[in-house]
């Protein structure tokens, strides 16, 4: 296996490092970074303008290093591997997650499982940031388990007040 080699530079670190601050807070906390509101749909079904420009920048971010020859994570030593990694997971979990919120909205509708038609496309995303198989199915799980759980604390819990605000975050 070849040493991974590739690094960041201080711009995609700052960017990359934003981006894993705010993916890994709390959705519905008050504290959440500023960038929160750029980064992670909180509208129920479709990211607004502010999240489409930033899931667009990462994206442009993300290219880049593609361009370089540096898509995938395994590219990089630490702690850049990681926020590399971060960012891939995001982009390909922000780039299904409409799939994800019509799967959970038709299973519950039925209260049976749903057939997933969008599963390879998510998997094959993840082999191309680098991920194995097995982790690909394993961070695809996991994409369904926060989406489903962001779902039902969004639709079942209604109200901007203090005390609802407390409930979504504790519950988070």
């Amino acid at each position: 296996m070849a040493k991974a080699t590739a690094e960041l530079s201080p711009d995609e670190r700052e960017f990359f490092s934003r981006v894993t601050e705010v993916i890994t807070s709390n959705p519905f906390s008050a504290a959440r970074p500023e960038a929160g509101s750029l980064i992670a749909p909180q509208s129920r079904y479709r990211p607004t303008l502010r999240e489409r420009q930033f899931n667009a920048a990462l994206d442009e971010r993300l290219a880049a290093l593609s361009v370089r020859g540096r898509s995938r994570f395994t590219d990089y030593g630490q702690p850049d591997r990681q926020l590399v990694a971060y960012a891939c997971l995001f982009q390909v979990y922000i780039r299904h997650v409409e799939d994800l919120d019509r799967l959970i909205r038709e299973e519950a509708a039925t209260e049976e499982p749903a057939p997933v038609p969008f599963a390879e496309s998510v998997l094959s995303a993840l082999r191309a940031c680098g991920f194995t198989q097995n982790e690909a199915l394993r961070y695809f799980g996991l994409f369904y388990q926060l989406r489903r759980a962001f779902y039902f604390i969004v639709a079942s819990l209604v109200g901007e007040s203090a005390s609802m605000r407390r409930l979504r975050e504790a519950l988070w």
